[in-house]
């Protein structure tokens, strides 16, 4: 049960070795942001007549 929670923690802290924590963050957000935008717009286009 550690093992994955372990594996899981790691990841991030190589990421964040790797470029700066800030960078990656805003990647994030920016993308799930886009995504979530899209995604409304699909709805929107598919329900309204």
């Amino acid at each position: 049960m550690s093992s994955p929670m372990a594996r899981f923690n790691h990841i991030p802290r190589t990421l964040r070795g790797k470029m700066g924590s800030d960078f990656v963050a805003s990647l994030v957000v920016t993308f799930s942001a886009g995504v979530a935008f899209f995604a409304i717009v699909a709805v929107l286009i598919v329900a309204l007549p």
